[in-house]
C-alpha cells in the first residue's frame, strides 16, 4: 500500500530528475507536475488517516455507557 512518507519520496525523487541539466524543458516541466501530484496524493493520504482517528475516537466515546 502506497504511504505519504513513500509519496514524499517519489515526490522529491521528481523534482531532483527535474532539475538535472541533462532533460529536455518539457521533461522537466513533466517530472515537476508530477512532483505536485505525488505531494498532493501524500496530503490526501494524511487527510484520510486524519478523518479516520477522528471517527474512530468519536465512535468509540458514543459506544460507552454514559456515567450514572
Amino acid at each position: 500500500m502506497i504511504t505519504a512518507e513513500k509519496c514524499r519520496i517519489r515526490a522529491t525523487e521528481c523534482k531532483t530528475f527535474a532539475s538535472s541539466i541533462d532533460i529536455p524543458t518539457q521533461r522537466s516541466l513533466e517530472q515537476s507536475i508530477m512532483a505536485l501530484n505525488w505531494e498532493a496524493l501524500a496530503d490526501q493520504i494524511d487527510d484520510d488517516a486524519s478523518q479516520a482517528r477522528l471517527v474512530a475516537l468519536f465512535a468509540g466515546l458514543f459506544q460507552r455507557p454514559l456515567a450514572a
